[in-house]
């Protein structure tokens, strides 16, 4: 069975789409080892998967093939999972693969912090659901109200561009561990 860019004899658990302890890296790059001070800063904790080498170049040329304008840099692709203004001393970051599948997407705009309409790729996930959790229950905290999905951002404005006949993509997204780094509350979104 091949389940996206993810080859056929893999053990894959098909029942949650995550792959098993044990499974060989992938084309993602090795997350830094943790610095055990990175979520004792004042500035808080941020944490966000980012998706393997595959799905970015497939996310980056379906962004190119649908005209969506401002696109989010490859690079800089990302699902952003804890964003809180204290430390966590305790949180233990994802280290498996989350994988969602095609038919979980959908599309929202949401206006930014400067006014400006973000196109958000829009997906549940069980797994990064419990970081979160973990991360609540170790005093978490964030200026923002807590959305019921994940996302990623795919334009940083699409203006007056219409979205409503965007079709989402047709494979599925492979993000790799979870990054942990310190939160800057005044962090420059397009650099």
């Amino acid at each position: 069975m091949t389940i996206g860019n993810i080859p056929a004899g893999f053990p894959v658990n098909t029942s949650s789409l995550r792959w098993r302890e044990g499974l060989r890296r992938r084309s993602y790059a090795e997350p830094p080892p943790l610095d055990p001070g990175i979520c004792f800063d004042v500035q808080g904790c941020y944490s966000s998967v980012h998706p393997d080498k595959a799905t970015a170049d497939k996310l980056a040329a379906y962004i190119a093939e649908q005209g969506i304008p401002n696109p989010v840099p490859r690079e800089k692709l990302q699902a952003g999972v804890i964003f809180s203004t204290v430390s966590l001393p305790d949180y233990q970051p994802r280290r498996q693969c989350t994988v969602i599948p095609r038919d979980a997407y959908y599309f929202r705009v949401f206006p930014d912090h400067h006014g400006q309409k973000a196109l958000f790729l829009c997906f549940p996930s069980k797994a990064l659901e419990k970081q979160y959790r973990q991360a609540v229950s170790q005093g978490a905290r964030s200026p923002f109200n807590r959305a019921s999905f994940y996302y990623m951002t795919l334009s940083y404005d699409i203006g007056n561009w219409n979205y409503a006949n965007l079709t989402p993509p047709d494979f599925h997204l492979i993000f790799g561990p979870e990054m942990v780094e310190p939160l800057h509350m005044n962090w420059p979104y397009r650099d």
